[in-house]
């Protein structure tokens, strides 16, 4: 067997490119440690750890018990052998859940089968198209998808295309997909549907013109819906690495069927989109500007001479390129120009933004849009990578960037102003509260977070907290055991956590909402458990802030456990146990997925929160942390953590709520241990 023939195997089971090169590293090499492996591969020793670990987990790497740790590959055989034992029971599963719902449906006659709503994981290719090749078949109205042009490939080769042309209900069933169609992509397209008997599908060009964002990919049918998840902010999953979510949550199920009739609307038939690239109708008054100087110079120019209004949609780094540029726009607006900016706002530009604001107005933006200018509605400029600073030509100051796109077409023009006004209308302001001012005890130092506790500051074995590292944590949690003073009650767990601040729409009749939410691994104490807890922004004699409202969790072995923790705290009357297919928390990648299909009742009758679904995305740079938390209840909580500031998105009934980077906080890697109120800190710090 060759090296590709091994490679094609172990991508097949579901490895990644990354954890592919360490291991067949291994299988060349030997038994080597952790550093070794770093320093002769040239990577991060934090990465490395954390390759490490996902192999393990999948069961092609192996740790010895000497110290340091040593890793070994697994020989390929036990390997094969893992592979055909994981599909051989897939497959004896599936037969299994066949024939029981057979039967079942059998049993019942004439009655209805209704089944409880809840969420499902699903990952890797084979899986996925083969739950879209379901839906396709229980389809009785409507079956909707927004794919990209390489998923929809994709469908045609699981045979998702021949399933539709044969469908016993196909004449009554809407059979509509959305994707991205281009003059490379078009032709086939079309040699595609030559092959394809007359299947009754419409097939549409999503309109990604002028910056228009990418939604989440997904399948929506008449009761169920399937969700694409990224790993990383801008990207969609490849091959094996696809991770998609799915849900029979009427609720969730209706708000994406709305979100696809919205698109679907202002979409353009493939006929339509044929006929334009034929005629070049389509094709605008514009040009590209490959020069850095000569794109400066004719923003610059363009910008000096707005009469009216001027529309930015920039990135995080480039708001700070526009506060450079802030004498510019006071010059502007003291001459009645009218400026909007919008940007991802982060805790790295929330100064920038917050000095803008004394002369112009800015708002937050999601991660995504192509960045943009317009101006008078006359001329509009659009940059491959950043809006460049609009000083006058100082080269300290000049971005260099390609092929920045110029237009004086009207059509053009005001169809990109159109995305932009309604994205500003959706778009808020960046609030002065943020989530590290709200839950940090410690005057905002959320890095350097310490606790002291009878006099003792709270250090690992008298280790300054400052030397506290991102592999330190890593090894602990790839080492993870129970922690042996359970007998004392110290409890120990595995996993991790994320913060998020989100304001509601209007239509849902709540306050703001601070969640904290918690996923802990089998290893932990207790076992697997996902939990939440909802926090409402609440008038309080002293003003507002932010009080307990529910505690959700999906463990019945732990509820006792959660009573004498939150003891004195308002979670402990509203304490909602839910089952496991009721509430999903996953991490993958820096990304966080958090979704219920029940609605959950909060402390104060009035408000109840719908079936959701939260996607907190991490970016910037690992912070690692350690700090502590006295509870009411006299335990004390201890965190060591890595984490990372992240993009908080809520998914409701409602319009989605996407947060700035200064309302998310993602525990990627996290340790807690809770000592019991009897327990001396100090015996075990």
């Amino acid at each position: 067997m060759n090296e590709k023939a091994l490679e094609n195997i172990l991508v097949a089971f579901g490895i990644t490119e990354k954890e592919l090169e360490v291991y067949i590293f291994l299988t060349k090499h030997g038994a080597l440690k952790g550093g070794e492996i770093a320093r002769q591969l040239k990577k991060d020793k934090a990465q490395i750890f954390r390759i490490l670990k996902s192999l393990q987990a999948k069961g092609l790497v192996e740790s010895t018990l000497e110290t340091p740790t040593c890793f070994m590959p697994v020989q390929l055989e036990t390997v094969l052998d893992l592979i055909i034992k994981t599909k051989r029971d897939e497959a004896d599963l599936i037969d299994t859940e066949r024939e029981e719902l057979i039967s079942l449906w059998k049993n019942l006659g004439k009655a209805t089968l209704k089944p409880s709503e809840r969420f499902l994981v699903i990952e890797g290719s084979n899986k996925i198209y083969f739950k879209i090749l379901q839906m396709v078949n229980g389809a009785r109205k409507q079956f909707s998808a927004i794919l990209t042009f390489p998923n929809l490939m994709r469908t045609h080769q699981f045979g998702i295309f021949d399933a539709i042309a044969n469908h016993p209900f196909r004449t009554a069933v809407q059979f509509r997909f959305l994707t991205e169609l281009s003059e490379q992509n078009l032709n086939i397209i079309k040699a595609l549907f030559k092959r394809i008997p007359k299947t009754g599908l419409y097939l549409n060009e999503r309109d990604h013109d002028l910056g228009f964002r990418t939604v989440p990919q997904i399948v929506v049918t008449d009761e169920e819906l399937l969700i694409f998840i990224a790993q990383k902010i801008g990207d969609f999953p490849k091959g094996q690495d696809n991770v998609c979510f799915w849900t029979n949550c009427n609720t969730l199920v209706q708000s994406f069927s709305t979100i696809f009739e919205e698109l679907w609307r202002n979409s353009k038939n493939i006929k339509e989109k044929n006929a334009e690239i034929k005629t070049g109708k389509s094709m605008p008054r514009a040009c590209i500007l490959n020069d850095s100087e000569a794109a400066h110079k004719k923003l610059y120019e363009i910008v000096r001479s707005a009469k009216e209004y001027i529309i930015i949609m920039t990135s995080p780094k480039g708001l700070l390129k526009c506060l450079r540029s802030i004498h510019l726009i006071k010059e502007r607006v003291q001459k009645g120009v009218s400026i909007r900016i919008m940007a991802p706002i982060t805790r790295e530009n929330l100064e920038a933004a917050r000095q803008l604001m004394e002369c112009c107005e800015v708002k937050h933006a999601p991660v995504g849009y192509l960045e943009t200018v317009v101006v008078d509605g006359k001329h509009l400029f659009q940059f491959s990578n950043s809006v460049p600073s609009l000083e006058k030509l100082e080269t300290n100051l000049i971005s260099r960037f390609i092929n920045a796109f110029y237009t004086t077409d009207m059509g053009f023009v005001e169809k990109a102003e159109k995305m932009l006004n309604d994205v500003w209308k959706g778009a808020r302001a960046p609030s002065s509260v943020t989530l590290e001012s709200i839950i940090s005890p410690f005057n905002g130092t959320l890095q350097r977070a310490v606790k002291k506790i009878d006099g003792i500051s709270l250090a690992e074995g008298g280790k300054p907290l400052s030397k506290l590292t991102e592999k330190d944590v890593l090894e602990k949690v790839m080492f993870a055991r129970k922690c042996k003073g359970k007998a004392k009650g110290i409890v120990r767990f595995y996993g991790s956590a994320a913060q998020a601040i989100v304001h509601p729409s209007d239509s849902l009749n709540l306050p703001d909402i601070l969640f904290h939410i918690l996923h802990f691994e089998k290893h932990s104490a207790y076992g697997a458990t996902d939990a939440m807890l909802i926090f409402l922004r609440l008038k309080i004699p002293t003003g507002h802030d932010y009080v307990g409202a529910a505690l959700v969790i999906d463990n019945p072995k732990a509820i006792d456990y959660c009573r004498k923790n939150f003891k004195g705290l308002p979670f402990e009357k509203n304490l909602q146990l839910v089952k496991k297919d009721q509430i999903q928390i996953r991490m993958h990648g820096n990304t966080m997925f958090i979704g219920w299909t029940v609605p959950i009742k909060l402390l104060l009758p009035q408000y109840i929160l719908p079936p959701s679904f939260i996607i907190i995305k991490g970016y910037g740079d690992v912070k690692t942390m350690k700090y502590c938390v006295n509870q009411p209840s006299g335990y004390t909580v201890v965190n060591e953590l890595n984490g990372l500031e992240a993009f908080v998105t809520f998914f409701s009934t409602s319009p989605k709520y996407e947060g700035p980077g200064t309302e998310g906080f993602l525990a990627r890697d996290m340790i807690t241990t809770v000592y019991p109120p009897h327990v001396q800190i100090r015996e075990h710090i």
